[in-house]
């Protein structure tokens, strides 16, 4: 066997790069090895063995958009409904501002 290496993230195994006889394979370990190769985790430590890998910005504002995604839906059917809503229009507002700037992390552009 040629090389190893694990791209690692609290210990677990994201991603597993392998070269047999000059033959390179890779093995993806669940949706987070996807976001690994989207730029979303950044190296930290290399123990010679595997990569420890972090959350970069970009993927903390990946997760943060996602993890609130239901929470600006919820308002938006409540306002159309006419019900009263969860959140207020300031918390509302702060949620979007929030939004806005994950978003700019994601897409600088």
């Amino acid at each position: 066997m040629d090389g190893i290496k694990h791209y690692k993230h609290n210990g677990t195994i994201l991603l597993h790069e392998s070269t047999v006889a000059g033959e390179d394979t890779v093995s993806m370990m669940g949706i987070e090895a996807g976001l690994l190769l989207k730029g979303y985790y950044e190296v930290f430590e290399n123990d010679g063995e595997s990569l420890n890998v972090q959350l970069s910005p970009a993927g903390i504002a990946y997760k943060r958009l996602n993890s609130t995604d239901w929470r600006a839906a919820r308002h938006r059917d409540e306002k159309e409904l006419g019900s009263e809503t969860t959140m207020t229009e300031d918390e509302y507002s702060a949620l979007l501002e929030k939004r806005k700037n994950w978003r700019t992390l994601l897409n600088p552009t």
